[in-house]
């Protein structure tokens, strides 16, 4: 494996596990409740925040245009993980 790889290993990590908590928490019994789906729904809005965030970050240390990864992100936090894992550093 090349140090590329390595570098970015964890972020397609990161991405599967962000993907596994989403679905992990769908499918809690504490969860079909009303306040349950309150407070779901606002875990899920916080992770995809910090998302974005991470992902805004990641995409300056790569030399790519940020905007457009923050969106995606926002639509699919932990695709894009995984999208800015695979594709690495922008070469020059």
């Amino acid at each position: 494996m090349n140090l590329k790889k390595r570098k970015y290993q964890s972020l397609i990590n990161s991405g599967f596990i962000i993907i596994t908590i989403f679905i992990g928490i769908s499918f809690i019994p504490l969860f079909k409740s009303d306040g349950g789906r309150l407070l779901q729904g606002g875990a899920s809005i916080i992770l995809r925040l910090v998302t974005c965030f991470w992902v805004a970050d990641i995409a300056k240390k790569q030399g790519r245009e940020s905007v457009g990864y923050v969106l995606l992100a926002l639509i699919i936090p932990a695709i894009t993980l995984i999208i800015l894992g695979v594709i690495g550093d922008k070469k020059k």
